[in-house]
């Protein structure tokens, strides 16, 4: 499962900023998390993961993480420039 505490509502849908990301799940769960994320940087620094809404889902990079946790995704995009 997948905890957090807010810092702020950013949107009128209720998209938070967290202050603290909690993950609590096995090994081999954790696994697959950082699988996932190290291929995701991977894309950013090839660019095949940019663009203004360029994201993508654990749930649809790794299907059977829907199956294990239909309520829980990740989601990564790349960082905005600030300015």
């Amino acid at each position: 499962m997948i905890y957090g505490y807010s810092n702020r509502t950013l949107n009128e849908y209720g998209l938070q900023e967290l202050r603290e990301v909690t993950l609590s799940m096995t090994p081999a769960q954790l696994r697959q998390v950082a699988s996932f994320l190290t291929e995701m940087a991977n894309q950013m620094e090839t660019g095949a993961l940019q663009g203004a809404n360029a994201h993508r889902h654990l749930t649809t990079v790794n299907p059977g993480w829907m199956k294990e946790h239909p309520s829980a995704d990740i989601i990564v995009t790349p960082a905005r420039a600030k300015g």
